[in-house]
């Protein structure tokens, strides 16, 4: 139900509520309510009220993107989704609010709980308060969720995640060993540097599992030793199938893609690869490094690659 980019306030949430409470045998629900600026804390609680009734449900999907919700409203949805214990499928869109700490803190207690999933994705990106100690809460959830085999997780645009933010992050991931899919977006976190990198890659090298690996990095302060850490990781991943790395506007120079490329010569089973490197301090060393390791890819059925303004002549 897309109910998006409307003025349906609180009230108009607790219409439908009302109803939603009626159907006790629902075992997948999709609820838009982004971009209503007039749900808020008291829109969250309704809701909340019918989905606790909706014990069947094993796919759930709430997109609550850019509304007025706070720590409160993230406190009544997480107290109503700890009862669907049959959840194997959670989709839940928080960015452009203002939940902070206590609220990821809220929602962390709602994670541990829900040790059937198998997939789950979850966008906080551009929530100014969240930081360090929210990441650990969601990371101490999050190591618990092992039967996961999906993974999608937005902290774009959180200004305050930073190194230690990616080591308790980190620390979660390397216990996900079932992982077959993994989408981290970490844009626009300008304390993300080379370390957080480190952090990063010693948990990906574990993940032997994945098949599908997209990561943004764009709008960070990577340099080309951070591209070095994540090859060492790479090179490692030989059942990916499916790659996306986005390190538009960083500063990654030719050595950064030279050791991106001793990477991808060795990953054999890619179909699909995407590399965005926008905006960093590539010549025509970097394209020749480069073409040496796509020559190698010919099982390659999709391929996106983004130079544009570096350093690259003729």
């Amino acid at each position: 139900m897309d109910l998006s980019c409307n003025s349906i306030g609180d009230s108009g949430v607790n219409y439908l509520s009302t109803a939603l409470i009626k159907l006790i045998n629902l075992s997948s629900l999709s609820l838009n309510f982004s971009s209503n600026k007039l749900i808020g804390d008291s829109g969250i609680n309704y809701l909340s009220t019918a989905l606790i009734k909706l014990i069947n449900l094993s796919n759930l999907s709430l997109d609550l993107s850019s509304n007025s919700i706070g720590e409160s409203g993230v406190n009544y949805f997480s107290t109503a989704l700890i009862k669907l214990i049959n959840l194997s499928s959670l989709f839940l869109d928080l960015s452009c609010n203002s939940i902070g700490e206590l609220g990821v803190n809220y929602l962390s207690t709602l994670l541990i709980k829900l040790v059937n999933l198998s997939s789950l994705s979850l966008n906080l990106s551009s929530n100014k308060s969240i930081g360090e100690s929210s990441i650990n809460y969601l990371s101490t959830a999050l190591i618990k969720l092992l039967n996961l085999s999906s993974l999608s997780l937005n902290l774009s645009s959180n200004k305050s995640i930073g190194e230690s933010s990616i080591n308790y992050l980190s620390t979660a991931l390397i216990k996900l060993i079932n992982l077959s899919s993994l989408s981290l977006n970490l844009s626009s976190n300008k304390s993300i540097e080379e370390l957080s990198i480190n952090y990063l890659s010693t948990a990906l090298i574990k993940l032997i599992n994945l098949s599908s690996l997209s990561l943004n990095l764009e709008y960070n302060s990577i340099e080309e030793s951070g591209v070095n850490y994540l090859s060492t990781a790479l090179i490692k991943l030989i059942n990916l199938s499916s790659l996306y790395l986005n390190f538009e506007e960083n500063s990654i120079g030719d050595s950064g893609v030279n050791y991106l490329s001793t990477s991808l010569i060795k990953l054999i089973n890619l179909s699909s690869l995407y590399l965005n490197f926008e905006e960093n301090s590539i010549g025509i060393s970097g394209v020749n490094y480069l073409s040496t390791g796509l020559i190698k890819l010919i099982n390659l059925s999709s391929l996106s690659l983004n130079l544009y303004d570096n350093s690259i002549g003729g």
